[in-house]
């Protein structure tokens, strides 16, 4: 409307048009600050009431002061992140049942609130130990402990959370699965336990399961033979998360018998045990029955979140509902509400895990958003999720899974989306409405031209075949080359955007990371809803389900071949190590840049502008690929200089020696790796 006015289009299209993503860095930097400074809160507080005040004062007086006034505002975004920072609570042991976790004979009484299925498997994973016997997983709240002194032997009340593995005969549980029957959450149990504190390993950079429990508020494990619990009775009123619990562990007991109605059909249309169990983990999010052979595969090509429900997956459910809605006419604000409610009841099923809250946020403001403006800007939202999730708890600024889903959809809406927007989604709307002449005096040159360019090929085709063909079938055909290009750009954006959290945390780079992830992710669109619509038949017509499972089967046996496929290919998976914080810090600064160069390349301003707009994009591609360079650029060796150095490294199964001579010479004795057992990757993996 305003073309003779660059500037406001300028803004429009800046980073000057995304202030909550602005502020949502810059809270973030608050709570790293202090994370790593300790300030007394009540001086954090004043100083937070000091630059209010500036921040007021400088909008008040306006003018020349408001050019300078994000400077205080920036300060005071700082301000607030640190102090949510120092304000939040620190999960630690209950103190009193830490106190009495001291490996003595206790009685302990309390509530199950969470009881995982009767396990059959020898497979060791972070919620049970390595098994010889049928197992199960109860969690306890615990209302009553014995405690003993010397001077008496009482029962007293103390609060807290034990881990509780309870563990059956071989013999007596392989024939009495009608007999016995699994502990259920909401049941009242006593039992006589050696309490103990979470296994807790020093060794630098190793994951720690004693914090992993003390955030599900478990302070103590122990484990148990099933004769030694007793049963007594059910509380009053089962918890939500009780029923909730017992309907995923239905639907998983649905799904895990789908393999038994489906023997009689081809291999390829026929899902396995295996099949069902990737299932129940991708839809109803119960990942139990994942074994370490099924997960390597998928571990190993950066393929993995195909597997467990993510937050790609809640955004294609509420694809899905929304479709659905818009086919039956349904109003826009009915429609809306449907998608958000469906959307958070289909989280709650699969255990509301953080990266499906951090989903769902997004996903309800966007669908908000499309109530309120006519266009959504993505930073924003993402600003204004973030600042939502560190708000309440902003300590999970530090988990690995947050900080790999805001960079993801950082770099999407950042560069990928600015990138596309002035390259080939203007060419993607020009494939609309081709008769339509008219249309092209309002486009720019070029893509007039390719709307002329494309009708005569379907006049072209017309002639040789027929109208629907050339009309319908053609431009359909363009738009699907336009959108498998877009999802490429998309897909290198982020994996290169992901370099430093997977050197980080994982230490490692999959080159085939990105062909894999671009036929995994158009996979995921064609098989969640498929598997959907299985689950919802299981529900209402179980024979009917066997339809909706064969096109399941046939979309999961493309994507595990292509799994196994890169997967053997040992060549492409690259161990690094950690990246120095000048690596993270420059390729941050980098990412910031390409972020930028993206953006700017969209204003369209003067004739200079507009001929700078390619070196611009050129320059966010090339800042993104330096970031990455730099994450994983190699370093020598740390060591002593004129001394040797050993070092013992824990593998897993004993300690690896590591020895560097005075003139740098290295020997590796024992370096682990893939061994036999239950964790031996089967052929193909």
């Amino acid at each position: 409307m305003h073309q003779d006015n660059p500037v406001p289009a300028r803004r429009t299209h800046g980073l000057s048009a995304v202030p909550l993503f602005h502020a949502a860095w810059q809270f973030a930097a608050g709570i790293v600050v202090a994370s790593r400074v300790w300030v007394q809160p009540t001086w954090v507080l004043m100083a937070l009431a000091l630059v209010a005040v500036l921040c007021g004062v400088a909008v008040c007086l306006g003018g020349r002061t408001q050019r300078i006034a994000w400077l205080p505002l920036a300060v005071l975004w700082m301000m607030l992140g640190a102090w949510c920072g120092e304000m939040e609570p620190q999960p630690a042991a209950a103190p009193e049942l830490a106190a009495l976790s001291d490996g003595l004979l206790r009685t302990v009484e309390g509530i199950v609130v969470d009881a995982g299925p009767v396990r059959t498997e020898l497979e060791q994973n972070v919620d049970e130990p390595t098994a010889t016997a049928p197992t199960q997983r109860i969690d306890l709240r615990v209302a009553i402990v014995e405690v003993v002194s010397d001077e008496s032997d009482a029962q007293a009340p103390v609060g807290g959370g034990v881990r509780l593995t309870v563990r059956w005969p071989v013999g007596e549980y392989g024939g009495a699965r009608a007999g016995i029957s699994p502990f259920q959450c909401g049941e009242r149990v006593r039992a006589v336990v050696r309490l103990l504190r979470p296994e807790t390993y020093n060794d630098p950079g190793v994951w720690s399961r004693t914090d992993y429990l003390l955030e599900q508020g478990i302070t103590a494990t122990a484990t148990i033979a099933s004769d030694r619990v007793e049963r007594l009775g059910q509380t009053r009123g089962a918890f939500l998360a009780c029923r909730v619990g017992g309907w995923q562990r239905a639907s998983t007991t649905r799904l895990l018998a789908l393999p038994a109605a489906m023997r009689n059909l081809p291999a390829p249309l026929r899902l396995s045990e295996d099949d069902a169990a990737m299932l129940a983990a991708m839809v109803a999010g119960d990942r139990t029955y994942l074994t370490h052979a099924l997960r390597v595969g998928f571990e190993r090509t950066g393929s993995f979140h195909m597997l467990v429900v993510s937050g790609f997956h809640l955004a294609i459910v509420a694809g899905c509902i929304l479709w659905i809605a818009r086919r039956l006419h349904v109003p826009r604000v009915p429609a809306t509400v449907l998608t958000i409610a469906a959307s958070f009841a289909y989280a709650l099923f699969t255990g509301f895990a953080t990266p499906v809250q951090r989903s769902l946020w997004m996903v309800t403001l966007y669908l908000v958003g499309r109530l309120v403006y006519r266009e959504r800007n993505a930073l924003n939202t993402i600003g204004f999720a973030a600042l939502c999730l560190l708000a309440v708890n902003p300590r999970s600024l530090f988990d690995s899974s947050l900080q790999m889903t805001l960079l993801a959809v950082i770099a999407i809406a950042g560069v990928a989306a600015p990138l596309l927007q002035g390259t080939i989604h203007p060419y993607l709307a020009a494939t609309h409405d081709l008769p339509l002449v008219a249309i092209d005096i309002k486009l720019a040159p070029r893509l007039a031209e390719f709307r002329l360019m494309m009708r005569m090929v379907a006049e072209r085709i017309e002639r040789v075949g027929n109208k629907w063909l050339a009309w319908r079938i053609f431009p359909w055909c363009v738009r699907f080359a336009i959108r498998f290009a877009e999802l490429l750009v998309i897909s290198c954006v982020v994996e290169l955007a992901m370099t430093l959290p997977m050197a980080v945390y994982f230490h490692r780079i999959t080159i085939f990371a990105l062909p894999v992830n671009l036929l995994i992710l158009p996979l995921l669109v064609v098989l969640m809803p498929a598997a959907l619509l299985t689950l919802l038949l299981l529900v209402v017509w179980p024979a009917a389900a066997v339809v909706p499972a064969m096109a399941v089967a046939l979309a999961m046996h493309f994507g595990v071949g292509l799994v196994r496929l890169f997967g053997s290919l040992a060549l492409g998976d690259f161990r690094i190590p950690n990246p120095l914080l000048w690596q993270s810090a420059l390729f941050c600064a980098l990412l910031g840049a390409a972020i930028v160069l993206a953006h700017e390349s969209l204003g369209p301003g003067t004739r200079r502008t507009r001929r700078g707009t390619p070196w611009m994009r050129r320059g966010a591609w090339a800042a993104l690929a330096i970031a990455a360079l730099v994450a994983v650029m190699p370093r020598p060796v740390e060591r002593p200089k004129g001394a040797m150095l050993m070092e013992a490294i824990d593998v897993g199964q004993g300690d690896s020696l590591l020895v560097i001579t005075p003139d740098g010479k290295t020997l590796l004795i024992d370096g682990g790796g893939f061994g036999g057992g239950p964790k031996q990757a089967p052929p193909g993996f």
